[in-house]
């Protein structure tokens, strides 16, 4: 006994070190630092910023698919926000960067770094789904959303990490919303209240997926025709990111449903003012000004209405062609009025 006695003592001290590497976790506190300052900067228009700090984290951290998966989210969000596809193939093989990396990583990682792996993978996944439904194949959309399920899930079966609620909530919500007559006639379950309840898990209690996850309620609430939690939503994230405008959008919108035109009218000329200083957004700008019509009209407001009007011609032979394809029914309106 005398023999094995030092290492007898010594045996607790060693199983709770190897017990501690064991549960080391992928997030460290500057990752995650670095994570929520990227969404502030996204979520406050700040793209340029975003784009300087995901390429200072790659930089130094080169086979780190957490630094891909920022820069993706920083391209959807600034080509969301100018509705055009600015990056194009650069984009798509961003997405593949994050897939090399976290395969690298799940080769050989506990179980709490799969599953922040498998979210990156989810998140790509759902990416790369939105750009083939913009510029591609819708089936490949679907077939890349049901992928993003996948690893969503087996995120899950290593480690119950709330961010991956946000994307099954979402998956689960919108594939029953969208299956229309297949999931009326039971070819696609409805799942429409597990999403939600998804969404409200990962909100309350995901590690760096709160805002993002209350952004998708919002757009739901909509959806539902909940407009008063999709208004009380907009006006506590727009007090966490007030210089962006995707929250206003929203805000727009539900004021404009429920009838509160001056409300609407407020948020959609913040909207123009914001859109007039960024030269080139013209889908949004003639977005603004559709809607602003359409309101002045519903107060019967003509001299408004001409202002508008007027404020349309005065951009109207700068729309790209593209721009002018996509919104020529709001284009042809402008002209009936001129």
């Amino acid at each position: 006994m005398k023999k094995y006695s030092r290492f007898f003592y010594l045996f607790p001290i060693i199983l709770i070190f190897c017990l501690q590497i064991s549960k080391a976790d992928y997030l460290t506190d500057e990752k995650r630092e670095f994570f929520l300052l990227t969404e502030n900067y996204l979520f406050n228009d700040k793209f340029s910023q975003a784009d300087s700090l995901v390429t200072l984290f790659t930089d130094n951290s080169p086979d780190d698919p957490g630094g891909y998966m920022m820069k993706a989210s920083m391209m959807l969000s600034n080509s969301s926000d100018k509705e055009e596809n600015i990056y194009g193939e650069s984009f798509l093989k961003i997405l593949d960067s994050i897939y090399i990396f976290t395969e690298q990583k799940l080769k050989n990682c506990d179980d709490t770094t799969a599953a922040w792996m498998y979210l990156f993978r989810g998140h790509a996944r759902i990416y790369h789904s939105l750009y083939e439904a913009r510029f591609g194949s819708g089936f490949s959309a679907l077939k890349l959303a049901y992928k993003a399920k996948g690893n969503y899930e087996n995120g899950l079966k290593r480690y119950k990490l709330y961010d991956l609620y946000m994307g099954l909530g979402g998956f689960h919500y919108w594939k029953s919303v969208k299956a229309g007559l297949l999931r009326t006639i039971g070819l696609f379950s409805n799942d429409k209240k597990k999403g939600i309840e998804e969404l409200y898990l990962a909100r309350d209690s995901s590690v760096i997926s709160c805002y993002s996850s209350l952004n998708a309620l919002i757009w739901i609430w909509m959806n539902e025709k909940k407009y008063d939690s999709s208004i009380t939503a907009c006006e506590e994230l727009l007090g966490y990111f007030p210089d962006g405008k995707l929250f206003r959008w929203a805000l727009a919108k539900s004021y404009l449903d429920i009838g509160n035109y001056p409300k609407a009218i407020e948020q959609y000329k913040y909207l123009r003012e914001k859109l007039s200083q960024e030269p080139g957004n013209y889908y949004n700008l003639i977005e603004c000004d559709y809607n602003l019509y359409l309101l002045y009209k519903k107060s019967k407001n003509e001299l408004e209405i001409d202002k508008i009007v007027e404020l349309f011609f005065k951009y109207d032979d700068k729309i790209p062609e593209s721009i002018r394809d996509r919104q020529k029914d709001k284009i042809k309106k402008f002209e009936k009025l001129q």
